[in-house]
């Protein structure tokens, strides 16, 4: 038979893992790594830009004295890392401000205003901080410091409140202890995390697996994280403790302690909604002392129609209510033990709530192992009742709901399903066991957290992966929802968000982007103010925009802390959640400079540390040894160079005449890139891990646009199976592979060559 074409295009069922490489349909795929089906041809996933970084805030640090007559002081701040542009240091009644954040410039510089003889300089790595003082000041004088610094800590929300404005939203980021709110004018993290009647500082007590859930209410922006509290209202420091329910109106936080009825108050709760005039609690924890409270994992309680804030604290303080409130306020409000006031109503079953969205004008929620409605009646003695839906699939990870018209989607225990109020039903079949490999150690289920990207109308879900065994995640699922298509990136991100910007991009507020590799025209949607913009945040406290939108590559995501100067190196990176062979590129290192600049792979990696290696001439990778480097001081950033991967199915169009096949021609239709270059992989059989050939793909063309791309190849057997990939040293060359790769077409030149192969039958 002659060689024949076989065109396979508008590719729509993506990652297949249902069947066996061989029986899956033509434009599927067993494995896809970054990468992803989009609109009918495959697209290499893009990267992240950096938003900012949460920060804590520090004031009035005692850092030494100034002693008479001293013309300078050198001091170093209790905490390093240190947000640029952040730092104010007083002595004397002089005050340097710190001059570091300018279109992301990061200087160091200390000056008085106005400016005077007056000088100074920070380190913001690691706190280290000089004053020049001139005259000299006359007697002691005592120097204090106020200053935001970056704790590392995780990423555990990324929240939308709600402004008065038409369409404008403030993006609230929450690490384990910290709120911070995105500053729109200094473009960075400022923590918000203190009182709206004192000003009193605070922190909540989460754990990394506690993460906050939030909503809009009558002006207020509520918040919980799902810990207890017995709190009053910041006015006294042995008034409670616990975090318990609080809300924010841009002024600062109130702690929310309703009474629910003659003797208990309502201390914590796992989700908040409004529902019909009312804000409403599910999962609740109610009693009367921080030691003396039960969990009603069941319950749905709510607020009366009007108003849900009370008069006073439980010390007897008065409660502010949130600024353009006009509403009153009614200690009663919750009180399910007065007619006409708050209620509650627990579903009949042993099962928790774990998560719940609205559909239409019904909440659905989902428990561990079934799915129920919560149905509004228009009876104000009852306004709400439980109703079931299915018996069968429920809900496992609170922050994996994902809405749609159509439905709600969820993370369940048996797979991914999706509610329309009627039924429940899978919607991962063609990833039947998947689900099954997010890791259920360490809070694996609670750490699972998903958002729709309209955009690109894909959803995305971070998720512990079983295989390695983290504590945070390190892969994302994606799920085109109109093909119903999946696939992977590997990503360690902790959750989602999206974020509006109040101004247009420009590129003077950009920074660590190429022009090369911009992939927007200034022009576009993306870069105009109020655009939705997806958010992700990492274990270290980094915050991306532009996930999956921005340039090819990454912006830096980890922070190095030590490197050991010896045989192998051994760096330290708190959390850094790599996994082996991961490839990453290190910079801004101090001492140790020969390291910056570099691209490496991670080697041998444990909790917070790993050996790096780099290729040798053979193509080998070896062991960096930095005994002969200079010592490392301080400072150094990690970012990760995402590779990418597609497999194809296993093809043998003659299978049904009993005979092998023969490729001869590989043609890919690809878009135009000038210097990327990446590798093609032919395995034969059932060998999935030796290629018999290997071939250079370059889509470079003087055409711009789409281009046709062979590859020569002379194989014969029973099947063949395709990788495309960027080998070890296309990796580690940003000319060959921080390009675009879509792959619109294959055409796959084929015979048949003889009758199939049998083994021995004795």
């Amino acid at each position: 038979m002659p060689v024949q074409p076989y065109l396979i295009s508008n590719v729509r069922t993506g990652l297949d893992r249902s069947m066996e490489p061989w029986l899956i349909p033509e434009d599927a795929y067993p494995d896809l790594e970054d990468s992803y089906m989009f609109r009918g041809r495959i697209q290499r996933r893009r990267g992240f830009l950096s938003l900012g970084r949460l920060v804590t805030h520090i004031a009035g640090e005692a850092t030494g004295t100034v002693v008479n007559p001293w013309t300078s002081f050198n001091g170093t701040l209790a905490n390093g890392d240190v947000s640029p542009g952040s730092v104010s240091i007083s002595a004397g009644g002089i005050t340097w401000l710190d001059t570091g954040r300018e279109f992301g410039t990061q200087t160091g510089a200390l000056a008085t205003s106005p400016a005077s003889a007056n000088t100074g300089t920070i380190n913001y790595i690691t706190g280290v901080f000089s004053l020049v003082i001139s005259p000299a000041f006359v007697g002691n004088q005592a120097v204090t410091a106020t200053y935001d610094f970056y704790p590392r800590n995780p990423v555990m929300g990324l929240r939308t409140r709600e402004l008065t404005t038409l369409n404008k939203k403030q993006l609230i980021g929450f690490d384990i202890v910290k709120a911070n709110a995105f500053s729109n004018t200094t473009l960075s993290f400022q923590d918000i995390s203190f009182f709206k009647t004192t000003g009193t500082a605070f922190s909540w007590s989460g754990t990394n697996s506690n993460f906050f859930w939030t909503v809009n209410y009558l002006r207020a922006f509520w918040a919980t994280n799902s810990v207890e509290g017995f709190q009053d209202t910041g006015t006294s420091p042995t008034g409670g403790r616990g975090d318990g329910l609080r809300w924010y109106d841009g002024t600062g936080w109130v702690n929310f302690l309703p009474k629910v009825d003659a003797s208990n108050f309502l201390m914590g709760s796992l989700l908040m909604f409004s529902y019909r005039n009312r804000l409403l609690m599910l999962n609740t924890t109610e009693g009367s002392a921080i030691g003396a409270f039960n969990n009603f994992p069941q319950r749905a309680r709510w607020c009366q129609n009007g108003t849900p804030y009370p008069n006073t604290d439980p010390l007897g303080n008065v409660l502010p209510v949130p600024s353009g409130f006009a509403g009153g306020k009614d200690d009663t409000a919750w009180r399910s033990d007065q007619v006409g006031k708050g209620g509650f109503i627990d579903a009949p079953t042993s099962e928790q709530i774990v998560s719940a969205e609205f559909y239409k004008d019904t909440l659905i929620v989902f428990f561990e192992r079934s799915t129920w409605q919560l149905r509004y009646t228009g009876n104000e003695t009852l306004p709400f009742i439980w109703e079931r839906i299915n018996v069968e699939l429920g809900g496992e990870s609170t922050f994996s709901i994902v809405p749609f018209d159509a439905g709600i989607v969820s993370v369940g225990n048996y797979g991914i399903v999706s509610c329309d109020a009627t039924g429940v039903k899978r919607i991962d079949q063609v990833i039947p066991d998947e689900v099954f490999d997010f890791h259920n150690g360490n809070d694996g289920p609670k750490r699972v957290y998903g958002i729709r990207d309209y955009a690109q109308q894909l959803v995305y879900w971070t998720f512990p992966n079983s295989a390695s065994n983290p504590t945070f995640p390190n892969r994302v699922l994606i799920y085109n929802y109109l093909d119903g298509s999946y696939s992977f990136f590997n990503d360690s991100l902790t959750c989602f968000g999206t974020y509006q910007a109040f101004n247009d991009t420009t590129w003077a507020n950009l920074s660590n982007v190429k022009w090369s590799n911009y992939p927007y025209a200034w022009n576009a949607a993306e870069l105009q103010s109020d655009y939705p913009q997806i958010v992700a945040g990492n274990q270290q406290g980094f915050v991306f925009k532009n996930y999956n939108a921005g340039s090819i590559t990454n912006n830096p995501s980890l922070v190095i802390t030590s490197v050991t100067q010896a045989n192998p190196a051994v760096i330290t990176s708190t959390n850094h959640n790599l996994s082996d062979g991961t490839i990453i590129k290190i910079e801004n290192v101090n001492g140790m400079t020969q390291l910056n600049n570099n691209i490496y792979r991670v080697s041998l990696p444990a909790s917070s540390t790993f050996k790096i290696q780099t290729l040798d001439s053979n193509g080998n990778w070896i062991n960096v040894d930095s005994s002969s480097f200079g010592a490392y001081t301080s400072g150094g950033l990690i970012t990760v160079r995402n590779n990418f991967r597609v497999v194809t199915k296993r093809f043998n169009p003659f299978i049904s005449e009993g005979k092998q096949l023969r490729l001869q021609n590989v043609d890919l239709f690809l878009e135009e890139a000038s210097t990327t270059a990446f590798t093609m992989n032919v395995y034969l059989d059932e060998n999935p891990n030796t290629s018999l050939e290997t071939d250079i793909v370059n889509p470079n063309s003087t055409i711009l646009g789409k281009v046709w791309v062979r590859s020569y190849t002379s194989v014969i057997g029973q099947f063949v199976q395709l990788e495309f990939t960027f080998d070890s040293e296309q990796i580690i060359d940003p000319t060959l592979s921080d390009g675009d790769i879509v792959i619109h077409a294959m055409m796959l030149w084929m015979s048949d060559s003889g009758r199939l192969t049998y083994g021995s039958n004795t």
